[in-house]
């Protein structure tokens, strides 16, 4: 198999083969002691927060998933001992973009475009799985956490999109509109591409902070009737989503105290530094550079929410966030968040553990920050968390594949 290549200034691999598969072994050979007890048609697990810190509250039905999921250990990092140190940790600079990528263009209903950067591996089969990956704000398909799992994937044989949302990467000056919280209708776009460049193939999708929260929306959306169901949808096996802040609102008030003041410094830098040209020119941005909004609650208002059409930082807060649709996703979601993610509190989740979907499934860490969960080998436990996500519903689906055999033979 052609091995993907990532390369570093030195011209070293900047993710080590070796490493990688020992890391992806310890996923499919971890043996499962920690067996969910069976509740009726479900199956649960009190919460509790395991010796390495991992909190499980709730686990797959058993109805639409036979396959029961147990995350890998996390041994997080002694020399990170704070969210915000994992949070850092993940912004850090890697290496060059993965060789052989296929670029291709999403035209969008309003005349603004997308681009989805295609990692097919050699020996990836027509009806293999194929994952679309989501980026975050101020993120594209560059972004760490995209290129160490697209090369993950294709070691998995495992074909994978990574995606470049409204003026992001490669879709930088294709767009006149903003992408925001609410733009699940381009993600259901995007996979629409993936289903059409790939149609035999099964689908997963996953999201990262901003891009969970699309992600999510758009199988609430689905879900709930208010978007019409894709007649690909049945090829879409499962979703994931990490860090992804469903509460918008909730979110903008954590970033106002004053201790997490360079988060909204960071954030507005680059949306106005990376803005597109056409969006610059627009009046309400050109303010925005000339006076500077202090907070994200700030940008918001003046500048995310009427760039978008709301009238407002709270009206774009409540139409676009995912919480007012989770409850009606009937697809199996794993949420992975961090108890000391300094962006998005746990507590939107935690509290809706008895409202959640029996298909999703919550798992919380003590350490992790905002898309960090670095371990004490400096390699992130997120990667590990989905790996095995993975690996357990392609497990299932060859099982229920098996069982199909099965029962036409006995017929």
């Amino acid at each position: 198999m052609k091995m993907p290549k990532c390369l570093n200034g030195s011209g070293r691999s900047a993710i080590s083969t070796s490493s990688l598969f020992h890391r992806l072994d310890r996923i499919a050979c971890r043996k499962d002691s920690t067996l969910l007890k069976k509740r009726g048609s479900h199956s649960l697990r009190p919460s509790h927060h395991d010796g390495e810190g991992t909190k499980i509250l709730r686990s797959i039905s058993l109805e639409r998933v036979r396959v029961e999921f147990a995350p890998p250990p996390f041994k997080p990092s002694r020399l990170l001992c704070s969210g915000h140190l994992h949070t850092l940790w993940q912004l850090r600079p890697t290496g060059s973009e993965l060789s052989g990528t296929e670029r291709h263009l999403v035209q969008l209903p309003d005349g603004d475009a997308i681009v989805l950067h295609d990692d097919c591996p050699d020996s990836w089969s027509p009806d293999g799985l194929s994952i679309l990956l989501v980026h975050g704000l101020g993120g594209d398909h560059t972004s760490s956490y995209m290129r160490r799992l697209a090369i993950a994937f294709q070691f998995l044989k495992i074909r994978v999109f990574r995606i470049d949302m409204r003026g992001c990467g490669a879709a930088t000056n294709l767009s006149e509109h903003i992408m925001h919280a609410g733009r699940s209708d381009d993600v259901l776009a995007a996979l629409a591409m993936v289903h059409k460049l790939a149609p035999h193939s099964s689908l997963a999708l996953m999201g990262f902070s901003l891009g969970g929260n699309q992600v999510l929306r758009a199988a609430g959306r689905v879900g709930s009737g208010d978007d019409v169901r894709p007649s690909w949808w049945s090829k879409l096996k499962f979703c994931a989503a990490v860090a992804p802040p469903i509460d918008l609102e909730r979110c903008s008030r954590r970033l106002l105290q004053w201790w997490l003041r360079p988060y909204n410094t960071h954030f507005i830098n680059c949306l106005l530094r990376d803005a597109p040209s056409k969006i610059k020119q627009k009046s309400v941005v050109q303010e925005a550079i000339q006076n500077r909004p202090r907070t994200m609650w700030e940008f918001d208002n003046r500048v995310t929410a009427p760039l978008s059409g709301y009238e407002c930082g709270v009206d774009y807060y409540r139409d676009t966030s995912a919480i007012a649709v989770i409850r009606q996703n009937k697809l199996p979601t794993l949420i992975l968040a961090a108890d000391d993610d300094p962006i998005v509190p746990v507590g939107m989740f935690t509290e809706l553990e008895d409202e959640l979907p029996a298909t999703t499934h919550l798992l919380t860490s003590r350490r992790g920050g905002h898309l960090g969960f670095v371990d004490r080998n400096g390699e992130s436990w997120m990667d590990d968390v989905i790996l095995a996500w993975t690996q357990t519903h392609i497990a299932d689906q060859a099982h229920s594949q098996s069982d199909l055999a099965d029962h036409v033979r006995a017929a």
